[in-house]
């Protein structure tokens, strides 16, 4: 056989295809790095050095090797067998479990620069949150071109991946392998494999390897989405023991009883006999860096005749997250969605209590019930109404959120007028400030902004004002409290801290002339749980406050504590301290977040961890045990 022939004898070993398809891989997968970090880069602080971002493409080497080779072992096994049976079927279970494998990786990659976009964040198990409601992530999809463009991406990747490994796979002569040269080929490439599983030599790659400065999105770069989304799925919370972290649990929240329960009694000496209308307005991802851009007029306005707390962080990322904490005073846990039922677990919180001192409790969206598994959700969790997309007129149905904001407010003051003298409970959820964004038509309103999003922010805040003056011509408007929070924050600028402080940062906002006599802005800190032993405490009436919240009159935190889906974060106005998956622990000082200085304040980094951690392991303790109904 001739040196040309037998070379070319060779390269028709499935071995050698493992080795080019392997190859292959890599390429891709840094040609989608590439690619997100072009569709990403403004996150990148204009001062820093592109060495870091060069030593983040490095970096991501390893974090995709342990994706494609986890992918290639699979492969790796067909081609042994096929050597060991010569049975033509196994070709074609490479050709399939490869294409599959590689639809899968591509989604979730061409998927991750708008998520990023959104959430300074890879797709982690929360896009499960949607699973659904499909129908919803499917408009999202074609009615924003963005993400059209990025689905396009992902067919190119596909389609040409496949044109590719039916190249390398084609029907023709292979080179069949006596055994004792299968099993030595397949042992080597199977070891090179195995480490290529493990990212490193020396042991498991882990999200912390990936550090390669102070900068948080460079830091980030070395990720590919495939792997944030696989680490995500074990997410536990389990810290500490049961015993030890409920003992401090107690301590954090002032619980005297020794059982499990973290009850605790709110007897106020001028106990409120009248029970109040309350109407609580969840804003769609409204950060109080908005209110830092002259963006909200209205808003801006109220919060000088209220009780305003500037220094209020959600709890989570995601609406769930907003309407769960804010309403029942849990915290979010990882990227858990807080509204599923699936273990049908009643929550008390404000509808609970209200419940009990007999309220009617409503709820508005502008959009279907199936959204966040709302339709369940809440009339497990005392509510008596729900108007939703439905009940608003069809031809005002403008987007995939349903009808506008102001639509949603003024068919909702409708509602709300046409009760009885039963006190109320409302709460609005509005969603138009939720890309893909549609700005309605023939409205008194015109935008000063540029963007679409920025727009989107001060048509939200027109249309706070529009369902403000709607209420002012009610009979029921004086004796109302209105609070006004967001469900979450918003990245809306470049920010050097880890986790960007305007993705959490939230207006919390208390109204009523008749129950605040003294307007007053608070700079303590402040959570999203906070609002419901408050609103208690503004109306002075004593109840059993069986959550994580405190009345924010009477009480001060020493930190905050919320969800970024992989990192949990503590907080207060010095620190931040960071606790994300496999046990990694950062601390920054907001003066300073680009340096971490966990070595150099130990002690703080443990009393953040203690205060952040049992209180999160409690909350599934309790909720484990069925122990969050009323009482």
């Amino acid at each position: 056989m001739s040196v040309r022939k037998s070379v070319r004898f060779f390269l028709n070993s499935l071995y050698v295809k493992y080795v080019v398809l392997y190859l292959i891989l890599f390429l891709i997968f840094t040609l989608f790095r590439l690619f997100f970090f072009i569709s990403t880069q403004h996150f990148l602080n204009q001062n820093e050095n592109y060495t870091n971002v060069v030593r983040a493409f490095i970096k991501g080497i390893q974090f995709d090797s342990v994706v494609i080779s986890y992918g290639m072992m699979v492969t790796l096994v067909f081609i042994f067998l096929f050597h060991l049976f010569n049975k033509s079927y196994l070709i074609r279970s490479i050709k399939i479990w490869i294409n599959l494998y590689a639809v899968i990786c591509f989604f979730i990659l061409s998927a991750s620069p708008p998520y990023f976009n959104y959430n300074f964040s890879h797709l982690t198990i929360a896009l499960f949150n949607w699973i659904d409601t499909p129908l919803m992530m499917i408009k999202q999809v074609i009615f924003d071109w963005r993400y059209l463009f990025y689905f396009f991406v992902y067919i190119i990747s596909v389609v040409g991946f496949v044109q590719i490994s039916k190249k390398i796979f084609a029907p023709r002569q292979l080179l069949y392998l006596p055994f004792h040269l299968n099993l030595l080929f397949f042992l080597l490439l199977s070891a090179i494999t195995f480490l290529g599983m493990r990212g490193r030599i020396s042991a498991p790659l882990k999200e912390s390897n990936a550090t390669i400065c102070g900068d948080p999105y460079v830091n980030q770069l070395p990720f590919n989405s495939v792997f944030t989304f696989v680490k995500s799925v074990d997410y536990q919370v389990h810290f500490y023991s049961n015993e030890e972290a409920l003992l401090k649990t107690k301590h954090y929240l002032g619980v005297n009883d020794s059982g499990l329960s973290i009850t605790r009694a709110y007897i106020y000496e001028t106990d409120s006999l009248t029970n109040p209308n309350i109407i609580l307005i969840l804003m769609e991802s409204m950060t109080t860096c908005n209110l830092k851009e002259n963006l909200t007029p209205f808003l801006d306005s109220l919060s000088k005749h209220s009780l305003f707390f500037p220094n209020t962080w959600s709890a989570g990322k995601h609406t769930s997250n907003g309407i769960f904490s804010t309403l029942y005073g849990y915290p979010a846990i990882w990227s858990r969605r807080a509204t599923s039922t699936s273990n049908k677990i009643s929550y008390c919180g404000l509808p609970g209590t209200l419940k009990k001192n007999g309220y009617y409790n409503l709820f508005f969206c502008t959009h279907d019930l199936s959204f966040d598994n709302l339709a369940e959700f809440l009339p497990y969790n005392y509510f008596d109404t729900a108007i939703a997309q439905s009940h608003y007129p069809k031809e005002e149905v403008v987007g995939m959120y349903g009808v506008p904001d102001h639509v949603m407010f003024r068919e909702g003051s409708k509602v709300l007028n046409s009760l009885s003298k039963q006190p109320f409970f409302a709460v609005f959820l509005t969603s138009s400030n939720h890309g893909p964004y549609t700005l309605p038509n023939n409205i008194p309103f015109t935008p000063l902004s540029q963007t679409i999003e920025f727009q989107m922010v001060e048509y939200t805040d027109w249309a706070l004002q529009y369902f403000f003056n709607l209420t002012k011509k009610t009979k029921w408007f004086n004796n109302t409290l209105f609070i006004f929070v967001a469900d979450h924050g918003f990245v809306v600028k470049k920010e050097k801290t880890y986790i960007p402080l305007c993705a959490h940062q939230i207006p919390l906002i208390f109204y009523s002339p008749k129950f605040i006599k003294e307007p007053k802005i608070s700079n303590k800190l402040a959570s999203q749980m906070d609002v419901f032993p408050t609103v208690m405490g503004i109306l002075k009436k004593s109840f059993l406050n069986q959550s994580f919240g405190i009345d924010l009159t009477i009480e001060n935190r020493p930190y905050v504590f919320y969800s970024n889906d992989k990192e949990l974060i503590c907080k207060n106005d010095s620190f931040m301290y960071v606790f994300g998956k496999g046990n990694r622990e950062l601390l920054f000082i907001l003066s300073n977040p680009e340096e971490c200085v966990l070595k150099r304040y130990p002690t703080i980094a443990k009393q953040m961890k203690e205060y952040m951690l049992t209180q999160l392991q409690v909350s599934v303790l309790l909720s484990d045990s069925k122990r969050t109904y009323c009482e």
